[in-house]
């Protein structure tokens, strides 16, 4: 699969949002997919995920 699909995929949320689950089966919901970054470095910056109920921030890979 490219790269670039799966970006298009994380731009746009092209995925079903209620079934993400982490590899423990932790439910994963994608409050904001992030800035994209066409430069170096992180493919998506300031990303935010809540995990079991926890709000994350950061960059996405």
């Amino acid at each position: 699969m490219r790269e670039s699909f799966l970006h298009y995929l994380w731009k746009y949320k092209k995925f079903q949002t209620n079934k993400i689950k982490t590899s423990q089966g932790e439910a994963l919901n994608v409050i904001n997919v992030g800035e994209h970054n066409a430069h170096s470095g992180p493919d998506f910056f300031n990303a935010k995920l809540e995990i079991g109920g926890q709000l994350w921030a950061g960059n996405v890979e």
